[in-house]
């Protein structure tokens, strides 16, 4: 598992197009049990990342601190993580989905969440450190593409609509809403 794991993760960083072209045919299982590793290292090095600099903030408010708190923190920090991805790898692909259905693709729901999951290897694994995070997670979006291309079977044109669509449309309806917010304060106060 351990070799099998390290295989995936350097096949998903530096050769994505022929590891997405050799795992997208395994069961959902093997990914999800692969995406589950992923997240609990992530989990871990993100809640102590956070903790530490979170603790040295609580450490100089007067009555915080202590071990029990830091211990805690990493606690709540490593279980939201995990809540969090498996919620959003399920959310997000369902998102991403209806467009891929939208645009063509016909290898159903789990090919979508399989691709998701391959794709989010260097988000995963780097995103708990600062300014590399983000150049992890702009290499994830890149996958994303490449993933939804060879998985779903896609041109890369409808790969990438896939995933930009959610993004403008969820823009627009933030903008949207803060518009009518703005509206509403601006008439309640008679301007």
């Amino acid at each position: 598992m351990a070799l099998d794991f390290v295989e995936r993760v350097k096949g998903f960083l530096l050769n994505p197009v022929e590891s997405f072209n050799k795992y997208k045919n395994e069961e959902f299982g093997e990914a999800f049990k692969f995406y589950l590793v992923l997240v609990v290292i992530s989990s871990i090095l993100t809640a102590l990342v956070s903790s530490l600099g979170m603790g040295a903030y609580m450490g100089a408010v007067p009555g915080f601190g202590g071990a029990g708190l830091g211990i805690a923190m990493i606690a709540g920090l490593f279980i939201f993580m995990l809540v969090a991805c498996i919620l959003g790898l399920f959310i997000g692909s369902a998102i991403v989905h209806l467009f891929v259905i939208i645009l063509g693709g016909k290898q159903g729901f789990i090919k979508t969440v399989m691709a998701m999951i391959y794709s989010s290897t260097p988000s995963m694994l780097f995103s708990w450190i600062p300014l590399i995070g983000i150049l992890a997670g702009l290499w994830a979006l890149v996958l994303e593409v490449l993933a939804l291309r060879e998985i779903q079977e896609m041109s890369t044109a409808k790969a990438v609509l896939a995933i930009i669509l959610p993004v403008i449309i969820i823009v627009i309806l933030v903008m949207a809403l803060a518009a009518f917010f703005v509206i509403a304060a601006v008439s309640t106060m008679g301007l």
